[in-house]
């Protein structure tokens, strides 16, 4: 929900969703950014491509609606401020 930054984790939690094939998961995501087009990307290129939920900008009266069709929410951050500082001989 908000602004889908590369550091949030939400491509990471896409990926490892569309592995599990006979889940019942699905994931929603709300807002836009920079991994819009990484999200969508996924969701159209998997078979179940109806387990990724990815919506645009909703207003802030409607944002508690869509949190209470939810039976979780997460918060994911990705801590990649060492990256740019190792070496490839690290990796």
């Amino acid at each position: 929900m908000g602004w889908l930054y590369s550091f949030s984790g939400l491509e990471e939690v896409a990926q490892e969703l569309l592995k599990l094939e006979n889940s019942k998961l699905k994931l929603m995501v709300l807002g836009k950014g920079e991994l819009w087009g990484t999200l969508q990307n996924l969701k159209e290129q998997s078979k179940l491509n109806d387990r990724i939920i990815i919506i645009d900008w909703v207003s802030y009266e409607d944002v508690p609606d869509y949190l209470a069709a939810a039976d979780i929410c997460i918060l994911q951050h990705i801590d990649r401020r060492h990256e740019k500082y190792s070496s490839n001989k690290d990796v």
